[in-house]
């Protein structure tokens, strides 16, 4: 089938997109920088500035400080037009916070659940409740929000927004699209991804760790375990939206039974809910994730012995999990993130050296290992991006 030949609109178009995503990466930027960072012509830029301002997307200011001679006018995103909803999904908590155009997030609710299991018709629910009360208490129109982005822990078909499989919500070829355009306002997209690959995402567009064309595997670590993949431009998701199901491959055969229904995946040996339940015992299982974390870590900083094994084998098995993620991918960058990055300024440097003796044979042991630029909220950025998606060209 011959390709139908894209016309001047469409190219327009994607040129107007393009130069809203300059200015948002760059957040304030002349005229004449814009049309060098964008390759577009003086005219071009002009033109298309001048349409975005009219549809109240950008804003112009006078540069406060300049070489002799006229300063010139900063083009900046308009924040006060445009909202945009992220929601992250954890087992037995949700985070949900309105975002506008420039990035920026406005509030933030926290919302704890004693089922994980979630019913996903009440969940549409509550986040359209949530949202049309931030509305209510900050005067914000709900026609000014655009779009909804959500990250679940699980494999997601981002053409329908149908949830394949998430274990740890108990959910199974749930069409959460199906269900949001059912319930949602007509002029509101709805789109869901998986938290490891939003997380991602984060990084590539907020972050501080990816330079450019770097081949990065960012493992997110939280009741579950994930991984979302990037061989130097957008994420990897494979034939099914499967790629990056690390924490479901197989450590040891005869291990505990997983939620996925396996025995001995990674997940079972390195998630937080482990780490946790090593040192609290049975207690451990229902405590608050945050203050159980904070809690080990003052007693290993005082030198407790329990806590210092508990993240001693913590290290150990998240090691071993990453040289595996190594000899599969051979990435140049890993970002380990999630709740585990509380902790990684007392793991990470045992991480390195252990996947550097592992990988020592069979690799020239320059991968980079790292934090996550967003301590533990790269899952609820990146949605806000996935919801930013419908107004700016982030290639999902």
């Amino acid at each position: 089938m011959v390709k139908k030949p894209r016309n001047l609109k469409h190219i327009k178009e994607d040129n107007k997109r393009t130069v809203l995503l300059s200015i948002w990466k760059e957040k304030a930027i002349s005229r004449a920088e814009l049309s060098r960072i964008s390759r577009l012509n003086k005219t071009t830029v002009s033109n298309l500035v001048n349409e975005l301002m009219q549809e109240s997307l950008l804003k112009e200011s006078l540069a406060t400080t300049s070489e002799k001679g006229r300063k010139p006018i900063i083009l900046s995103i308009n924040n006060s037009q445009s909202f945009f909803f992220a929601v992250d999904i954890k087992v037995g908590l949700i985070y949900m916070a309105l975002y506008d155009l420039a990035g920026e997030r406005r509030n933030l609710i926290t919302i704890k659940k004693e089922n994980p299991h979630l019913n996903p018709e009440a969940l549409i629910d509550d986040i359209l409740y949530q949202l049309e009360g931030l509305c209510r208490q900050n005067g914000y129109d709900l026609r000014s929000v655009h779009s909804i982005g959500v990250s679940v822990p699980g494999m997601i078909d981002l053409s329908t927004n149908e949830v394949i499989f998430s274990p740890n919500l108990g959910w199974h070829h749930v069409e959460l699209g199906e269900i949001a355009e059912r319930k949602l306002p007509s002029w509101i997209r709805f789109q869901a991804d998986n938290d490891a690959n939003l997380a991602l995402e984060a990084e590539i567009w907020k972050g501080d760790n990816i330079p450019p064309r770097t081949s990065t595997v960012f493992v997110s670590v939280n009741r579950g375990v994930g991984t979302g993949i990037s061989f130097g431009g957008g994420v990897y998701r494979g034939n099914t939206y499967g790629a990056g199901a690390f924490g479901h491959t197989i450590v040891s055969a005869d291990g505990p039974v997983c939620s996925c229904g396996q025995r001995g995946c990674w997940e079972r040996y390195v998630s937080v809910q482990k780490l946790i339940t090593d040192y609290y015992g049975e207690e451990g299982e229902t405590k608050d994730i945050d203050r159980a974390l904070s809690l080990i870590r003052l007693r290993f900083l005082d030198g407790d012995a329990k806590a210092k094994k508990v993240i001693h084998e913590e290290a150990y098995w998240l090691a071993l999990g990453i040289a595996n993620i190594c000899l599969s991918l051979d990435p140049q960058l890993i970002i380990v993130g999630g709740y585990i990055r509380r902790m990684w300024d007392l793991l990470g440097d045992s991480v390195t050296r252990e996947v550097q003796r592992r990988l020592s044979a069979c690799s020239k042991g320059n991968i980079k290992i790292v934090g996550s630029s967003f301590d533990g909220w790269e899952n609820l950025e990146g949605a806000a991006i996935l919801a930013m998606s419908v107004e700016l060209p982030f290639q999902f």
